[in-house]
């Protein structure tokens, strides 16, 4: 029912119902001990670091989480996904979703 929907619940919409939909790009994660969708995107293999593009290090990792499903993730602090201990490297707010770059502890 789009023609009752202001502009921010049809982007709310756009993110539940595509970006973040399970049967669409995301997928169901543990993030933090809740399972949440998130769409993720590995910018390297695991291993020793390197710097390839824009700050983004070999073995960094993009996710996408809802604004809406957690706090935002302060950069310098830890983050467990799926069990894997990680460091935020940096978080943006981009329209109803974070867009957090994470590193897995011990890769520099």
């Amino acid at each position: 029912m789009v023609d009752n929907m202001d502009f921010k619940e049809i982007l709310q919409d756009d993110i539940n119902n595509a970006f973040l939909d399970s049967s669409e790009f995301a997928e169901v994660h543990n993030l933090n001990g809740q399972e949440v969708n998130i769409d993720g995107t590995e910018t390297g293999i695991y291993g020793i670091s390197q710097k390839i593009d824009d700050g983004l290090y070999k073995g960094d990792k993009v996710i996408y989480i809802s604004t809406e499903d957690t706090k935002r993730p302060p950069p310098g602090n830890m983050l467990v996904l799926d069990n894997i201990r990680y460091t935020i490297v940096s978080t943006t707010e981009q329209c109803g979703m974070y867009m957090v770059v994470i590193r897995k502890i011990g890769v520099r």
